[in-house]
């Protein structure tokens, strides 16, 4: 049978025809992704919609086509068809028409993907691969980290090659992976913008439901296949059945149910002997199986067991035939089961249709399975049903490669599904540190690709409280010359959110959080302001030379860059001083050739420069110049730069370095010139005064945002609603009418606490740099603004009874402040490191304080006495608050559990109430009623009970910060990071406005 490039013969399953060339002239010849082309255009049937989407895939018009449907619509058959057209589809398509083509199989990365398309477009795309050493070696003298190889391997040759003929690159599956699949629609999003590569046409398929959100953003024709009807699929059929046997079987052969994966399936199973329908259930995995016990029925006794085991590999390794069979022989060998490879592909055979595999019955075969949604109810079937761990088949296959070190294949492999069975193998943090030294192995931005690619599938099996969770999360951040040039102002926001988990779960000290606080220093300095960006770094050099010496790495490099920004906006002196003081420490700590101790030479060398002594810069540039070559290289990017600078001044040495008014250029780019003045009117917002007649007259502009995460809430008797920001300010809102009333600056980076006092007659706030702000709440002014040893200030809680506030934070101790006299009333000793939460008892002067050690404590404050310490919570304690009769209190923690306590006992009233994350807030109304946010949601709660009332929808996924009822307890609030305040009605929980 020559149009097939690989079949079984007959009844002798051991006879093989492989391969033959019929297909040579594909783009998928002699690949893995053959074989899975060649099941998927066998028999099948071509229906009006199959015809209709072939014609408009190769329509040249769009640069982007994206196939769509649901799961067994046919999207990768009409892939299979674009690369091998059938003969008897009658059908104008050459196998030439497809440039290169990529089946995205259950470990594809943009890493493979690049590697996959490079090797067909050198051999199908006349002058790639001159195109491709061209733009590599401008690369290489470049020396730039920001560009990633898809970039310089890909989209940058496919500029320079020939625009008189169609260059069709085909991407199947992007929802098959168990990576991110967005990255990879990112890294194809260029060839969609650039005018130079409009002879590219990109072909995708993606579930309907399963698009990249990068992919939605871009123009091209979008073709939905439709699931096929019950006509086709019974004519897809080849075979007839007694009439008991037709029965079931049409009962399973219906639309809506996987498509033509449900008609391929039902071709395979024997339905003379099927257990009755109402056995089998109404989903898909039953037909799974169904067709598993097919397979077992025809497999001789001494083999199910291998048979089994087989399954199990498989679904350990995938989707698409990946694995070589070397390995599989190997893994199924150390599970107890040695056999032959022939036998092996016996076992594949009785597998039928949903095995792949790739260049059967060669020695370089690869296997796996032949759609994604076998994993599920193959893994029921061949594993659950039968109490075996999917773990030790995972672990086998580490084995495995272990003992076949050094192949070829099977080191191709391994590079790509390595994290995946240690994930599988519950070895998630050896996982992370493959992943990391896999994105230190070439420039940043692959490197970030390579953390993007995996951080899903990671982050999902990783612990959300461990160390590994947050190092992973944090990664992205690191590499600031990539990030700079993609991302935008909303970094500081996601920063300052993955900040907050930090402080929750690891707390103020831990070298990660500190390492969080030196990433934001950089991107506050980059996208808010200089002077924004010292005090983060200043703030921060103490706290890790308090905590961890001045011996480690990142003290140095927060010390240099806080040396940088002085140098920016307030003395070239100052920096050179601070540098010239720091350098020393640093070549001892470091070395002399480190990365970052040349760093601090070039800038030592520049801030003298600037300084005026251009005879000792000139010297410290010709002597970091000599080591940067001898380290770098000397036609590195860096080391060109460098004597650059050395060259400028030698030429030009009266001209130096002048400041520019980036705010006058800001508006001027905004507004199209006319300006002719700005004035401030509150906090990163101006009024932008144009020449009369011009398109900028009288119009109000944002700068930098006026709009900022709500980290606050806190209710005035009478209604109204305040909110502290993380842009340094409070905002009072008239909730009835949605509408702000005011804004009071207050002298913080961001604002962490906000509190009215029972009466209302006070406002208090406070932030990031412990500055007490309290304004009278009858005209709003300030009338407290002092700064103590607070550290940040976390909360603030007024007492019913008295004069007293309450403030805790960063420090271990709880201040009582007399907000009367305006001093520090009472000091008292609480946590060994920081007060998260605290609460007044409405009646009594008994104030409860949670921390970050996880403990509960309350005090008598009349008399300074510890009364109880409450234990339950595994994680810090960030929210809490007493019923209205003071007979229980309501904590919420890190651990993502509200507890409930009896205040008379001091014990816990039935069991926690679990969450899906850590607990940002809690508010406890009247009647008992406890609201939470965790996530993206408000959840309510009969604190007795523990029931749970209602799920509150805030609409996005961004997550809820803080969450108050109104004084009478019939409306809730809350907000977070959509910068959004959502009301509802605390009772019936029905949504009723926004601000």
């Amino acid at each position: 049978m020559p149009h097939y490039a690989a079949y079984s013969v007959g009844e002798d399953r051991g006879l093989w025809l492989v391969p033959n060339f019929a297909y040579r002239a594909d783009a998928v010849a002699g690949r893995s992704s053959a074989g899975l082309v060649e099941n998927l255009t066998r028999g099948v049937v071509v229906t009006p919609a199959v015809r209709q989407a072939l014609t408009l895939c190769m329509e040249p018009r769009t640069q982007l086509t994206v196939l769509s449907g649901a799961a067994g619509a046919g999207k990768s058959t009409i892939m299979a068809l674009l690369i091998r057209p059938r003969p008897e589809l009658n059908f104008p398509v050459d196998p030439l028409d497809v440039s290169a083509a990529a089946f995205l199989d259950t470990t594809s990365t943009v890493e493979s993907v690049t590697v996959d398309l490079v090797e067909q477009l050198r051999s199908r795309v006349q002058g790639f691969r001159l195109a491709q050493e061209e733009v590599r070696s401008l690369v290489d003298a470049e020396g730039s980290q920001s560009v990633t190889s898809f970039e310089t391997q890909i989209v940058r040759p496919l500029g320079l090659c020939r625009r008189d003929k169609i260059i069709r690159l085909l991407i199947d599956g992007l929802d098959n992976l168990d990576t991110d699949s967005d990255v990879i629609a990112r890294a194809l999003a260029p060839i969609l913008q650039r005018p130079e590569l409009r002879h590219v046409q990109v072909i995708i398929s993606v579930r309907s439901d399963e698009e990249p959100e990068s992919l939605r953003a871009q123009s091209g024709g979008r073709i939905t296949l439709p699931e096929p009807n019950l006509t086709q699929l019974h004519d897809s059929l080849n075979f007839r059945l007694a009439e008991s046997a037709r029965r079931t079987m049409e009962w399973a052969i219906r639309p809506g149910i996987h498509g033509w994966l449900v008609a391929r399936l039902a071709n395979e199973i024997d339905w003379r002997d099927v257990v009755p329908v109402r056995r089998i259930g109404g989903e898909f995995g039953a037909l799974v199986s169904l067709r598993f016990r097919t397979a077992h029925a025809s497999a001789s006794a001494e083999y199910r067991p291998a048979l089994d085991a087989l399954a199990g590999i498989l679904v350990a390794v995938g989707y698409g035939p990946v694995a070589p069979i070397a390995m599989v022989r190997s893994a199924l060998e150390i599970l107890g089961f040695p056999m032959a490879t022939a036998r092996i592909r016996d076992l594949l055979l009785l597998l039928g249709v949903l095995s792949a595999r790739g260049r059967p019955g060669s020695p370089d075969e690869t296997v796996g399975l032949a759609h994604v949604d076998f994993v599920e109810p193959l893994h029921a079937a061949a594993l659950i049903a039968r109490q075996i761990v999917l773990q030790s088949f995972h672990q086998a296959m580490i084995s495995a490669y272990n003992s076949l070190k050094g192949i070829s294949e099977v080191e191709k492999y391994w590079h790509f599904a390595q994290p995946r069975h240690l994930v599988g193998a519950d070895r998630v943090d050896e996982a992370v540190v493959v992943v990391a030294k896999s994105a230190q192995s070439g420039r940043a931005a692959d490197g970030q690709q390579t953390w993007d690619s995996w951080q899903r599938l990671l982050q999902r099996s990783l612990d959300p409280a461990s160390a590994y969770n947050f190092a992973l999360r944090l990664r992205r951040y690191q590499d600031r010359t990539y990030l700079t040039s993609k991302a935008d102002r909303h970094v500081v926001d996601d920063l300052h959110r993955l900040l907050e988990d930090m402080l929750l779960v690891l707390g103020p000290h831990n070298m990660l959080t500190l390492t969080a606080r030196f990433y934001l220093a950089s991107w506050t300095s980059i996208y808010e302001s200089r002077e924004a960006g010292i005090r983060v770094y200043e703030s921060l050099v103490n706290e890790v030379e308090q905590h961890h010496g001045r011996n480690n790495r990142l003290y140095v490099i927060a010390c240099a860059d806080l040396a940088v920004n002085i140098g920016v906006v307030r003395s070239a002196v100052e920096a050179r001083n601070r540098l010239l003081l720091l350098l020393p420490h640093t070549t001892q700590l470091l070395g002399a050739e480190d990365k970052e101790t040349i760093r601090q030479r070039v800038l030592l060398a520049r801030y003298t420069r600037e300084s005026g002594d251009l005879e000792m810069a000139k010297s410290m540039y010709a002597d970091v110049i000599a080591v940067m070559t001898r380290v770098y290289g000397a036609n590195h990017v860096e080391t060109l730069a460098t004597r650059g600078d050395l060259d400028f001044i030698s030429e030009h040495p009266d001209d130096f370095e002048k400041g520019r008014d980036t705010v006058t250029n800001y508006i001027e780019h905004r507004t199209g010139g006319g300006v002719t003045s700005i004035q401030q009117v509150e906090p990163r917002e101006v009024s932008v005064i144009g020449a009369p007649g011009t398109s900028v007259e009288d119009s109000p502009v944002e700068l930098l945002g006026v709009s900022s995460n709500i980290s606050c809430l806190s209710y005035h008797p009478a209604g109204e609603l305040a909110t502290g920001n993380w842009d340094g300010s409070v905002r009072i809102w008239d909730v009835s009418e949605h509408r702000r009333l005011r804004s009071l600056p207050v002298e913080e980076d961001r604002v962490h606490a906000v509190s009215y006092s029972d009466g209302g007659s006070r406002l208090a706030a406070g932030g990031d740099r412990g500055m007490l702000t309290i304004w009278n709440c009858a005209n709003y002014d300030r009338i407290t603004r002092v700064m103590e040893e607070f550290g940040t200030i976390r909360s603030l809680e007024f007492a019913a009874s008295c004069d007293l506030l309450a403030i805790g934070g960063d420090a271990p101790a709880i201040i009582l402040w007399d907000f009367r006299e305006g001093r520090e009333a009472a000091r008292i000793e609480a946590h060994a490191s920081g007060v998260l939460s605290l609460a007044w008892h409405p009646k009594m002067l008994i104030l409860a304080s949670g921390g970050w050690d996880g403990l509960i404590k309350l005090w008598d404050c009349e008399n300074r006495n510890l009364l109880a310490i409450l234990r339950g919570h595994s994680g810090s304690v960030s929210s809490m608050g007493f019923s209205s009769d003071g007979t229980m209190l309501v904590t919420g923690g890190a651990d993502g559990t509200v507890r409930v306590w009896d205040t008379i006992s001091n014990q816990s009233i039935g069991d926690p109430i679990a969450h899906p994350d850590a607990i940002t807030c809690i508010a406890v109304g009247k009647r008992d009623l406890i609201a939470s946010t965790s996530d993206d949601s408000v959840r309510l709660w009969h604190a007795r009970s523990g029931e749970q009332y209602a799920v509150l929808s805030g609409g996005n996924s961004a997550r809820l910060r803080t969450v108050r009822f109104s004084p009478r307890g019939e409306t809730l609030a809350a907000a977070g990071f959509d910068r959004r305040i959502k009301l509802w009605t605390a009772t019936q929980s029905m949504e009723i406005g926004e601000v």
